[in-house]
């Protein structure tokens, strides 16, 4: 079978490495995968097609109907037995292409609001617009999509309320991530980072609004005032990136901050540091909380439904509510010093329950039951 998966780049984001990831599992089940992306070549390009996928590329356009031509002329050229579009609120172009040419199609939504509406909500008048496209794409997607996927129920819940009464159009499928085995010891890691015997807070997360880095910098600033040396690493890349250098030299934070931009392999920096901090204002599902976890870290994080599943019940007592940054420094503080005395039980608890729950190859056959469904 060959899905062809939608997507607007292969780019070095969660939802493009989970893909990769789960290739070769899906393979072995007998998937084949192709993709057509909106946006130019990215850096994982080369790593998919040495896995024998190929790479189309149709014009990027708010026009749903414009988005439905591009794609039904490029399944007339390419044929597969499903479409599978991650574009999640604004898919309704992709499904509506994919029902012209009588293929089932699956739209993916991977978050709990619509980002684009989030980041417009300053703006009254154009977010009323924006409302009115979304309104249009899910539509379309109601009509059209043969089945929705929520990678969290919190997911879906937000995208249609009265799912579980629909059962077979709407599926949860958890996200799966791909846990090494031990690449890196604690000291290894810190010695390739120039790391000493300081206090290290991660975080792992773009650059943009919905992550907070606003107020990751503030708690870490409190943070400081506990722990002198301590030190935060701030791995990601955005459209905020300018901001954050900013926020940096006016909180004078600039020596005890480090900026590592995007990387392939994060799992270097779990290995180094004492917690994780993840303070999103709104998350879909939380793959950065999932990999720290597995990693063996201490987290703190932002009360979030989603992060009520994504978090092992044994450190949920590590959420906070925003904008409770005190609090949030005082947690912080707290799994340190726990994790440094050894007496932290809940760090083990929770790695044991996200590797059962949350493995690649979990996703890949949970995947592949609904391909074949809907393209037996």
């Amino acid at each position: 079978m060959r899905v062809l998966t939608v997507l607007h780049w292969l780019n070095l984001g969660g939802i493009e490495l989970q893909t990769l990831h789960a290739l070769p599992w899906l393979r072995r089940q007998g998937i084949e995968m192709d993709f057509c992306c909106t946006g130019p070549p990215a850096i994982l390009d080369r790593e998919f097609t040495a896995l024998g996928c190929r790479i189309w590329r149709i014009p990027k356009t708010a026009n749903c109907y414009a988005a439905a031509q591009h794609l039904g002329r490029l399944l007339a050229r390419v044929p597969c037995a499903l479409v599978h579009s991650h574009f999640g609120y604004t898919s309704g172009g992709f499904v509506l292409g994919a029902a012209g040419m009588r293929v089932p199609a699956v739209v993916s939504v991977h978050s709990s609001e619509p980002l684009s509406l989030y980041r417009w909500r300053g703006r009254p008048v154009l977010g009323r617009l924006r409302a009115r496209w979304l309104a249009w794409h899910r539509r379309l997607i109601e009509h059209n999509a043969t089945a929705v996927v929520g990678h969290s129920r919190v997911n879906l819940n937000a995208f249609e309320p009265g799912w579980t009464h629909d059962p077979k159009k709407y599926r949860v499928i958890p996200n799966g991530i791909d846990f090494p085995a031990g690449r890196w010891t604690r000291t290894a890691a810190r010695a390739s980072l120039s790391i000493g015997r300081v206090p290290v807070v991660l975080h792992v997360g773009a650059l943009k609004e919905e992550k907070n880095h606003c107020g990751l910098l503030e708690i870490f600033r409190q943070v400081r005032k506990r722990m002198p040396g301590a030190r935060l690493l701030l791995v990601g890349d955005g459209p905020l990136r300018r901001q954050v250098q900013r926020d940096l030299d006016r909180m004078r934070l600039t020596r005890d901050v480090r900026c590592e931009g995007s990387q392939r392999d994060v799992w270097c920096y779990y290995a180094a540091a004492d917690a994780f901090l993840f303070p999103s204002i709104t998350e879909g599902f939380g793959n950065a909380l999932v990999e720290s976890q597995s990693a063996g870290l201490p987290i703190v994080a932002s009360d979030l439904a989603a992060h009520h599943e994504s978090v092992a019940p044994s450190q949920q007592r590590f959420l906070f509510t925003l904008p409770h940054y005190a609090a949030a420094a005082d947690l912080v503080v707290e799994q340190i010093e726990a994790a440094r005395a050894g007496r932290n039980p809940w760090v083990a608890q929770s790695q044991s329950f996200v590797r059962d729950r949350f493995s690649t190859e979990r996703y890949a056959r949970r995947l592949t039951r609904l391909y074949q469904e809907l393209a037996p």
